[in-house]
């Protein structure tokens, strides 16, 4: 199943009824961020009456109605990461009470409507599992080199010239036998090195 993060945090704010929700959404590269992130928006927010979140990690999910009605804040805002196969991310919203009560039903579709406008307004990241790929040849074959590279779908790409041009790259890990297949014309020409996978989050366009 194809997994996304947002390439950036964003922030979302509208009125419901004179309540005022804002929400944030935030990448998160570990768990332990999850806890520094609330309390720096109960911080920001300290007027605000709760702050109800879900976080999102792999398999790690956690969330919170911070004193809202059961059901009604946290889990509406984790169904919207999860929909969106969403990971390694939270949301956590805000709300400033307003002084008219919403009801348990306007409050779970007031943090499902905010969780969802927050997320798209954000770009999101794909996560691919990444072969990482070091090659070093001599300039004559370089060429020849770039024009098998062009049949792949490079995640990032490095060059450095020095006696030698030394290629650093990524690409997603199941094009691995196809790289081993067309690379082995010219493979006695290049010391070629696989380095290793590792999962990253990239917009699928080259990243030099």
């Amino acid at each position: 199943m194809d997994l996304f993060k947002p390439e950036q945090s964003h922030e979302f704010s509208y009125q419901e009824k004179k309540s005022r929700f804002i929400a944030y959404f935030s990448p998160l590269d570990d768990i332990s961020e999850i806890n520094e992130i609330i309390n720096n928006r109960k911080k920001l927010h300290h007027k605000a009456r709760h702050h109800p979140y879900a976080a999102v990690i792999g398999n790690y999910q956690k969330y919170s109605d911070d004193g809202e009605p059961a059901g009604t804040a946290g889990q509406p805002i984790l169904v919207n990461l999860k929909s969106r196969k969403l990971t390694n991310c939270i949301i956590i919203t805000s709300r400033y009470f307003g002084g008219i009560k919403l009801g348990k039903g306007g409050l779970a579709r007031a943090f499902s409507f905010s969780a969802a406008e927050v997320i798209s307004r954000v770009k999101l990241l794909k996560a691919y599992n990444a072969l990482f790929i070091s090659i070093s040849t001599d300039y004559p074959v370089f060429n020849d080199l770039k024009k098998i590279l062009e049949n792949f779908h490079l995640l990032s790409y490095q060059e450095n010239f020095t006696n030698k041009v030394n290629i650093e790259l990524a690409i997603p890990a199941e094009e691995k036998l196809n790289f081993t297949n067309q690379i082995s014309p010219i493979q006695k020409n290049i010391n070629i090195n696989m380095v290793g996978e590792k999962i990253i989050f990239s917009d699928g366009k080259l990243s030099n």
